[in-house]
């Protein structure tokens, strides 16, 4: 891959690795491989693309673990929930379209001057795997419906308390001169490295020399405060899984 910059623009220009590039006096001009003129303007320059900071890498990996723990909530969801409405445990399906179906029944039988014995088939798996249309009555359906209701907010409330924990590492405040810190607080050094106060005290004047890769159990003296390392902000919020 060939970068260019615009520096009328400020646009960047990716090209193939096999297009000919000729320099005339700094005027760029460039063809394919098969000799065909690119129509490009002629304030080209090369360029090459700053390296991420860590905080874009930081946002990059709290986008990404965040798609994949909303993904697997879904998932969750979608594996069915299980209920004893009928006495026995039985699993139920949760899609979408079983999520309405049980919701529809549940309403069904909440209908005023339902016949005695009215039953409802709902579609489920006793603990042997057999699947089958096993009629409930209306408490049992009602059940069935709590039951469901119940898994799938334990899911959605596991997801919402898993994203807070990535937001979190985000907004861990940046290291500040002259500051009082207790034990346990955390900040982040500004290279996207985790660090947990374990001597109580004041932060310098200046900042530390943070080590640019610590290790596990580094420690730096920071004024009164000395500062353990946790871990990176990135590998910390790819520690949080389903």
């Amino acid at each position: 891959m060939q970068v260019f910059k615009d520096s009328a623009t400020g646009n960047v220009w990716e090209f193939d690795s096999d297009v000919v590039v000729t320099d005339t006096n700094g005027v760029y001009s460039l063809k394919t491989s098969f000799g065909l003129a690119l129509n490009t303007p002629s304030t080209l320059q090369p360029y090459t693309i700053p390296a991420p900071t860590a905080a874009q890498q930081l946002a990059a990996a709290q986008s990404a673990q965040s798609i994949a723990l909303s993904a697997a909530c879904q998932t969750a969801i979608y594996a069915g929930f299980i209920s004893s409405a009928l006495g026995a445990v039985h699993t139920y399906p949760a899609k979408d379209i079983d999520q309405q179906n049980l919701s529809a029944s549940v309403l069904n039988s909440l209908y005023p001057n339902l016949p005695t014995g009215w039953p409802t088939p709902f579609w489920c798996a006793d603990s042997n795997g057999n699947w089958a249309y096993l009629p409930h009555t209306a408490a049992q359906i009602q059940q069935a419906g709590s039951d469901g209701k119940s898994a799938i907010l334990a899911n959605l409330t596991k997801n919402a308390t898993l994203q807070a924990q990535i937001a979190a590492i985000g907004a861990l405040p940046a290291w500040a001169a002259s500051t009082a810190q207790a034990v346990n607080s955390q900040i982040h050094d500004g290279n996207g490295n985790i660090w947990k106060c374990s001597v109580a005290g004041t932060t310098g004047a200046t900042a530390p020399v943070w080590p640019a890769s610590p290790a596990s159990g580094a420690t730096v003296t920071d004024g009164a405060v000395t500062w353990v390392f946790v871990s990176s902000q990135i590998a910390a919020v790819l520690a949080i899984i389903w």
